[in-house]
């Protein structure tokens, strides 16, 4: 589709893992970007953040951004 929306969730992270509720908004930008045509990214900084992109991917990401630092793991 040619104007398809990209849809950009950020996601929060706790002792390194995602908040259910991020896990429920990407489920609602996957249906919004199927019913559309369009693509979901994510982004999560944080410190740790091992599998992180995986298991965002597998709740409906098309792609992930992950930055993670040891400077983050103060924020978590």
């Amino acid at each position: 589709m040619k104007n398809a929306p990209n849809l950009f969730v950020v996601v929060e992270v706790v002792d390194a893992r995602p908040v259910g509720l991020c896990h429920e908004m990407l489920g609602l930008a996957r249906a919004l970007a199927d019913r559309s045509g369009g693509t979901v990214h994510a982004g999560v900084l944080g410190s740790g953040l091992d599998g992180v992109g995986e298991d965002l991917i597998a709740h409906g990401a098309d792609t992930v951004r992950v930055v993670d630092a040891p400077i983050f793991a103060q924020y978590q």
